[in-house]
């Protein structure tokens, strides 16, 4: 079991050694859309976390208004803004991956 264990450790440690480091995210070029500078995302929410889950609901029916420009920011934030200088994002990821792309197709925004 020992010897198991010790040639465990000393595999993990030539596969960090070997292993390139790579930056938490990587940067993309843009889509064939048009990039645009985002607002400030609001980051002290009033409601607590707890609150926030008992309220939650799927929602099927939606409104017939264009969203604010200021909702479509903090919508994108809440799905994978950046809580950090380094990169650390406001979800999880393992190995720091973050294999999730969004973008964003809107017909209209105020």
């Amino acid at each position: 079991m020992r010897t198991g264990f010790k040639l465990f450790c000393r595999f993990a440690v030539l596969l960090a050694l070997l292993l390139p480091i790579v930056p938490l995210t990587l940067p993309l070029e843009s889509g064939a859309g048009e990039a645009m500078k985002l607002p400030e995302a609001n980051r002290d929410g009033k409601e607590s976390l707890e609150k926030a889950i008992l309220k939650r609901r799927s929602v099927r029916e939606f409104r017939d208004a264009p969203l604010t420009l200021a909702e479509v920011t903090q919508l994108l934030w809440s799905a994978q803004g950046t809580t950090s200088p380094s990169g650390y994002r406001t979800v999880p990821s393992a190995g720091a991956l973050y294999p999730l792309e969004i973008f964003v197709l809107a017909g209209k925004v105020d």
